[in-house]
């Protein structure tokens, strides 16, 4: 055992049942009774049976629910029926007995009990095991206050439930009830089992209680409510580093958009409803430990917690295979009495009492154990999926916050982070992060599995990897992981010195010091030929004056032989000052000898892998003259850079490898100008030869530009914007001068890379023509007529692309449309 201390908690649990015994001989105790133990992994003792004892009564207290349950459950009765015991019991010892208590313990309990000395916290109780010729029953000891009032609970509610004399439902019966301890009857007689799933057999046993006591009730005047809103007040103002404040948070937002005035049905509840708190007949559910009784909780409080409970410790299921069971149930009309918006918002009570209840009981543990944490991430995981479906919070923000909370305690540190809190970091804002080399196995792995994350694109470098994360409503988030701060071959800051120096901000986001945060700011905008933004520079000369001079002296104390003596001039990109600071990085012990060669290496691999894993892509916008395409594209371009964080380059009708036919008469200069000048469909050619020519010439610049926009371009990572495509040859050939079957210029569509997303915009007759009136309404409409046809046929051909139709008539519309295609795609 651990130390004597156990020994006395024993002794301590005997007396409190009404034997007193000592962990002590003396002349009143005098009397021995010999007992064996079994102790936890820490040593602390678990379990103890009084020596000469037969059967493994202490796996009264197990739960038997998984094949290593099973296997330690058996090597214990085999111990017991070879009489091996002493081989399990890790200790043996003596309490010892007033005269007369010896008998009178071994004549209520004989030699065939078992005492569980409880779970170490403010509600520890221990658990005795007996039977003797007339009974079998768990005495429940109290071993503290709290766990007096808990067992006493317990007893007055089940004297009151027993009244209601269940078919469904079997209840201890309360044998003797004292101020600290009762005894009550062990209901696990016959032919019963456990029940890993919820079943209609529970639903009905469930409904038979509800039948008996559920009334209305406001939730306000709810004792439950009361104590959630009191103590996620007490946790969000606690300082313990374990819980999540992000999760807190979460509650505090799930919690404020709670109507307190909305009545309810109640009912009572049995609080621990588990398959391990309950066994199964084939008549009745045989349900015991009601310590945690709620005599009003919202309905199917219990159904809750038993899928919620089991799925998480038993089948290890996250929260998104755990609320599919919970659809699945209520597909079946397993919840006859109660409608889906009442199960939706019961379910959301529950979520915020449980989560809040047990997060202030886990805040007075000491340690938790690994359970713990699968609970909490899927409670986490639980709350989330409410907060979307209430519009309180969108996955992007979410996901943020658990990152944040996923990082709480590693070595790392937020690079440029201007953000409060890490649920109001922008749309078009990315996440850059200093990380030790030996987190980012973990982070990867909280990445790729984060329950909102649809796809994970992951570009792999020598010194970071960067985290293209499209969330379940297709918004973006770009994760850098960096273990080494690098521009090119240079590792312009050292990372061990960042992380070393970083700092926890109140919301619990680390970031660096403040002298290492600029550094890292100035030096990532001056080697990239930029000015530092304004929102950068607000960060460090709004600081007050004694913070801004600190800040300078070590900055010029840094960066002094590079002719800098005020971090306030460095703001705007400066060519000499850059000059200067490379060749002050190139003289770093990092980036000279051996260490040189590595990262020129590693840079020159790193160039090489992001050639062919950079994923870029090819959009076609197509549309008559005044469809909107112009102001689309332009929208359009601009959404990528600051959402997608990509190069954008905009090509008008074709790749332009070859100039236009009239640039070999008129020069490349004067006839793009005599293009934009004159109308389209204007031009006269009517020969089919000359037709064949025209057409032969732009085919080659596509069939050929196509591999050098693809090298150049989508390898690269850019994003390709076409003005108008290949698809005019089929549709609307005539706007090229040429005068050729649709049939014959679509045939060729077949040897080309095929973009991955297509847009035809179109708009009424009337509409384009307010627009621009190049075309009359007829023409307009035979156009779009075609090209309608003509993605319809191609989107059924070519499955791997998308061809779609936009009716573009509100902007915002139409370029939302687009973007949600794009970051599907991304």
């Amino acid at each position: 055992m651990k130390n004597q201390d156990d020994i006395q908690i024993l002794s301590t649990i005997i007396s409190n049942a009404g034997f007193d015994v000592s962990a002590v001989q003396t002349a009143t105790y005098s009397q021995p009774l010999k007992m064996m133990g079994y102790s936890n992994t820490d040593g602390s003792l678990r379990w103890a049976w009084p020596t000469g004892s037969k059967q493994p009564n202490c796996l009264r207290f197990y739960n038997i629910a998984s094949v290593k349950a099973t296997f330690f459950s058996l090597v214990f009765k085999i111990a017991f029926a070879t009489r091996l015991t002493g081989l399990l019991a890790k200790t043996k010892f003596i309490l010892f007995a007033q005269p007369g208590t010896e008998g009178a313990l071994k004549n209520k309990w004989g030699n065939n009990f078992a005492i569980f000395t409880g779970t170490v916290g403010p509600n520890r109780k221990g658990v005795i095991w007996y039977k003797n010729k007339t009974e079998q029953c768990f005495i429940k000891v109290a071993l503290s206050q709290n766990a007096a009032a808990i067992i006493g609970k317990e007893a007055g509610a089940l004297t009151i439930l027993q009244e209601y004399n269940f078919k469904q439902l079997q209840l201890p019966a309360v044998k003797e009830a004292a101020d600290t301890f009762v005894t009550l009857s062990d209901i696990n007689t016959g032919n019963t089992k456990r029940g890993p799933h919820f079943t209609v057999q529970h639903a009905k046993a469930l409904e038979e209680l509800y039948g008996v006591t559920t009334c209305r009730k406001i939730l306000k005047n709810l004792d439950w409510w009361q104590q959630t809103t009191q103590k996620l007040e007490t946790l969000a103002a606690t300082n313990d580093a374990r819980i999540p404040k992000g999760l807190l948070r979460k509650l505090q937002l799930l919690h404020s958009a709670v109507d307190e005035e909305q009545v309810l049905a109640v009912a009572t509840a049995h609080g621990d409803f588990t398959p391990w708190n309950m066994y199964v007949t084939t008549q009745q559910l045989k349900v015991y430990d009601w310590e945690l009784i709620i005599t009003e909780a919202p309905l199917w409080w219990d159904a809750f917690h038993f899928i919620f409970q089991s799925g998480i410790l038993m089948h290890r299921q996250n929260a998104k295979t755990i609320l599919a069971v919970m659809d699945e149930l209520q597909e079946q009309q397993i919840f006859t009495t109660t409608t889906a918006a009442t199960l939706q918002n019961n379910l959301q009570l529950y979520l915020l009492y449980n989560t809040v209840y047990y997060l202030d009981v886990y805040a007075h543990q000491p340690n938790w154990h690994m359970q713990v944490n699968w609970l909490l991430q899927t409670w986490n995981e639980a709350i989330s999926v409410a907060l979307v479906q209430n519009n309180l919070a969108c996955p992007r923000a979410l996901f943020c916050i658990d990152l944040f909370d996923y990082l709480s305690g590693k070595n790392y540190a937020t690079l440029k982070w201007l953000t409060h809190l890490p649920e109001e970091l922008p749309e078009t804002s990315d996440i850059d992060l200093c990380i030790a080399e030996n987190e980012k196995v973990g982070l990867h792995n909280f990445l790729q599995n984060h329950p909102f994350a649809a796809t994970v694109s992951v570009t792999h470098k020598s010194f970071m990897n960067n985290y293209g994360v499209v969330l379940n409503d297709a918004s973006l988030l770009s994760v850098d992981a960096i273990w080494k701060i690098k521009r090119t071959h240079l590792e312009i800051l050292m990372a061990q010195e960042v992380l070393s120096t970083r700092q926890v901000l109140s919301t619990g986001v680390q970031v660096p010091s403040v002298a290492n945060n600029f550094n890292y700011t100035w030096l990532f905008y001056l080697l990239n030929n930029a000015p530092v933004p304004e929102k950068y520079q607000e960060q460090f000369l709004l600081k007050p004056e004694a913070e801004r001079q600190q800040l300078n002296r070590h900055f010029t104390a840094q960066w002094l032989c590079t002719g800098v003596t005020h971090f306030g001039f460095v703001m705007a990109a400066n060519k000499e000052i850059r000059a200067a600071v490379l060749q002050q990085i190139k003289e770093q012990p990092a980036n000279k000898g051996w260490q040189f060669i590595k990262n020129k290496i590693g840079y020159y691999m790193d160039t090489a892998t992001n050639l062919f894993s950079s994923k870029g892509m090819i959009i076609t916008f197509s549309g008559v003259d005044g469809a909107g395409k112009s102001t689309v594209i332009e929208n359009t371009r601009q959404q990528i850079e600051k959402v997608l964080r990509k190069k954008v380059v905009v090509l008008r009708h074709r790749p332009s490898v070859l100039p236009i036919l009239s640039a070999w008469k008129h020069g490349k200069e004067a006839a793009e100008k005599k293009a934009a000048t004159t109308l389209p469909r204007m031009g006269k050619n009517k020969s089919s030869f000359s037709s064949f020519i025209r057409f032969a010439y732009y085919y080659s610049d596509y069939f050929f530009g196509q591999f050098y926009i693809q090298v150049k371009h989508v390898w690269r990572g850019h994003v390709v914007l076409y003005d108008r495509y290949y698809f005019d040859f089929i549709n609307d050939s005539k706007r090229s001068n040429i005068q050729l079957p649709a049939k014959f210029t679509s045939w060729f569509y077949r040897f080309l890379l095929k973009p991955q997303l297509n847009f035809f915009l179109y708009a009424q007759p009337e509409e384009i023509l307010k627009r621009k009136q190049e075309l009359d309404a007829a023409t307009i409409k035979e156009l779009t007529e075609k090209y309608l046809a003509l993605f319809t046929s191609l989107s059924k051909k070519y499955q791997s692309s998308s061809y779609i139709p936009i009716h573009n008539q509100h902007l915002e519309t139409t370029i939302n449309t687009i973007v949600q295609h794009i970051k599907t795609r991304a």
